[in-house]
């Protein structure tokens, strides 16, 4: 008998009355589904998010700025998630490549290449960030890793974009707080989904702080060498010596 798929609201916020954001992301799931009654706002969003990590295909907004952020990021060779159509709504059918990293087959992925991983995560994130690419969201349940180890970024509808074309000799103040707040927020989830995955727990302070040091000082050599690369090519286009 053939499984019926029905688009679900998963984007959430606890800002609104009942927690979806109706104009956000509707993943397809098996008719039925259901969130358990009485969850707290934290357990009912991680419950979306994890319906979402399960998912294969999405509906979501699909605006200028997200097509202009897909096509920068295919230029560099980071990879988003395949949109499959647009549905002259503003909206567009999205289908996942590869396996969403918060998903159960994402942590099996993981435990097996760790280190693998979150070096392509940091040198993806790296990219990002230097072609001026703020995700807003860049927790792992909005990363795929492919099945030779690539990453593939999820859920761009949210995300800004500067002028990734132009060769910069420096950054404004908010600029680099939106980079630090980003790198912070990437580093402190990606300290807690290590630990989650591998050890079935959160970890201690000492724990956390240790690790994320430590992605914080990889992250910080990666960006510098993908920066360094990425603006000598931008120079080499531009005819700039």
């Amino acid at each position: 008998m053939a499984k019926l798929l029905i688009p679900k609201t998963v984007s959430f916020s606890q800002r609104s009355k009942r927690g979806y954001i109706h104009r956000g992301t509707k993943a397809f799931v098996l008719e039925g589904t259901r969130l358990k009654n009485g969850l707290s706002p934290r357990l009912k969003g991680a419950a979306l998010r994890m319906l979402a990590a399960e998912s294969d295909y999405f509906t979501k907004p699909l605006s200028a700025r997200n097509k202009r952020i897909r096509a920068v990021l295919g230029k560099w060779g980071v990879r988003a998630e395949k949109v499959l159509m647009e549905l002259g709504t503003g909206r567009a059918l999205f289908q996942r490549e590869g396996t969403c990293l918060a998903s159960h087959e994402g942590k099996k992925i993981f435990r097996k290449s760790p280190a693998k991983i979150i070096r392509n995560l940091q040198e993806t994130f790296a990219k990002m960030s230097t072609l001026e690419i703020i995700h807003w969201h860049p927790h792992m349940g909005n990363f795929a890793v492919s099945a030779e180890g690539e990453i593939i970024v999820l859920d761009l509808g949210q995300a800004t974009i500067g002028q990734p074309e132009k060769i910069r000799t420096g950054v404004s103040k908010k600029e680099i707080n939106q980079i630090v707040s980003e790198s912070n927020k990437f580093c402190d989830d990606l300290t807690k989904y290590y630990y989650e995955v591998m050890y079935g727990r959160m970890p201690d302070k000492s724990e956390a702080k240790k690790l994320k040091t430590k992605l914080w000082n990889d992250l910080f050599v990666i960006a510098f060498k993908v920066s360094a690369e990425i603006h000598e090519k931008l120079k080499a286009e531009q005819g700039i010596n």
